[in-house]
């Protein structure tokens, strides 16, 4: 919980981004049954709960990114964005939002 910048660190927003697209993995996977179906990640958005002067975005969505990549390999090569936002739900420190294509 926080601000990336103030209260909460870029390896603590990577891990926490890491973490949320462990999150997004398990509900993909209950939803599709079988990652091996998912043909590629689609985009991939993080929301960055930025304090003042903050710039490192991109440092720190790249903890989802490097977590696809790791499970999915040329399949998780993501597009997408990380935007600043001045205020969250919960004071949540990151969210993440994941598309993916999936095979029938």
């Amino acid at each position: 919980m926080g601000k990336l910048g103030a209260e909460v660190s870029i390896e603590q927003g990577y891990q926490a981004l890491g973490f949320a697209s462990s999150n997004a993995l398990a509900q993909l996977k209950a939803a599709v049954q079988d990652l091996e179906r998912v043909k590629q990640i689609v985009r991939l958005d993080g929301f960055v709960h930025s304090g003042p002067g903050f710039h490192e975005h991109p440092k720190v969505l790249n903890g989802a990114s490097d977590l696809l990549n790791e499970v999915f390999g040329l399949r998780g090569a993501t597009r997408g964005v990380a935007l600043g936002i001045n205020e969250m739900p919960l004071n949540a420190a990151v969210q993440l939002s994941l598309i993916a294509e999936v095979q029938d």
